[in-house]
């Protein structure tokens, strides 16, 4: 399997592997879409065996000793159940087990803690976990995890994925992307593309001095706001470069975004938490 991109990573597992000091559990963590997914499916192509019958098998989710949990719900106990029954058994053809959580951040607090006993029991086996909100994990989970940071691919590794897949260049679906094939993939979709734009110009009018934009946008991302604060904070680090904003004001809104992570990690209503970091971004804008 061939991944673009993240060399930095890939250097750090060739010499993980060489010296043989592989660990049992790792939270990769960057924005979504960015190939964390495809890393850890390559990673585990080399552990279980690098040949055609296993590249199949890992291509199709089928491999014995590979497993694999995805969700856009939430994952409770009920539902790791499976994963659980996996971790339990011996491995039935490798010398490891790997199982991988995608999108780890909707596991619930009952099911991170079910895991984290299974972080510190389970033998001869791989756990990765991949979040693009790694805020919505436990900290004594995160404590076992050795974290993995996956940085957003350049324009020219973002390129060559979209040449590779036979999609239209388009110059300005490449920005409003920032290094994200999946989001440009998902921006391709006309109602999405025009959804990321508006948000894109309300979160330019929060610091911006002026009228407010319509704040209703906010409630289409309110199932995304991994992306909602990812361009977020590169809206705003682009204004302080450019003048717009004084670095206590970066700093302020930022702690306010942060703030606003936590609280909705915890469950609080999105309405009242949005409405409280609109409200402290106004008065940043006046300091």
């Amino acid at each position: 399997m061939q991944i673009t991109g993240h060399d930095k990573e890939k250097e750090y597992f060739a010499k993980v592997l060489a010296n043989g000091r592989l660990s049992h559990a790792y939270l990769f963590k960057g924005r979504s879409g960015i190939g964390k997914r495809s890393f850890a499916l390559s990673l585990a192509q080399q552990l279980l065996g690098d040949n055609d019958k296993v590249r199949a098998q890992i291509a199709a989710l089928s491999h014995p000793d590979l497993f694999v949990l995805s969700s856009d719900t939430l994952l409770g106990v009920k539902e790791i159940a499976p994963l659980y029954d996996f971790l339990a058994n011996k491995s039935l053809i490798a010398d490891i087990k790997i199982c991988i959580i995608d999108n780890a951040e909707l596991l619930t607090k009952e099911a991170q803690n079910k895991l984290l006993k299974a972080t510190e029991e389970v033998d001869d086996c791989l756990i990765i976990f991949i979040s693009a909100n790694n805020l919505a994990l436990l900290p004594a989970l995160n404590s076992r995890l050795i974290s993995i940071d996956f940085s957003p691919l350049t324009s020219a590794e973002m390129q060559s994925l979209i040449a590779s897949k036979n999609l239209e260049l388009d110059d300005d679906l490449l920005h409003l992307a920032s290094g994200s094939i999946g989001e440009y993939q998902r921006l391709l979709d006309d109602n999405y593309q025009a959804q990321v734009k508006a948000l894109n110009k309300f979160l330019v009018s929060l610091y911006q001095k002026g009228k407010l934009g319509d704040s209703s946008i906010l409630m289409d991302f309110k199932a995304e706001t991994a992306r909602l604060f990812f361009d977020f904070r590169r809206l705003l680090l682009s204004a302080y470069k450019n003048g717009e904003l004084h670095l206590r004001q970066l700093k302020q809104i930022s702690t306010a975004i942060e703030t606003t992570e936590l609280a909705l990690v915890r469950g609080q209503n999105y309405n009242l938490v949005i409405e409280a970091l609109v409200f402290k971004i106004e008065e940043a804008k006046c300091s």
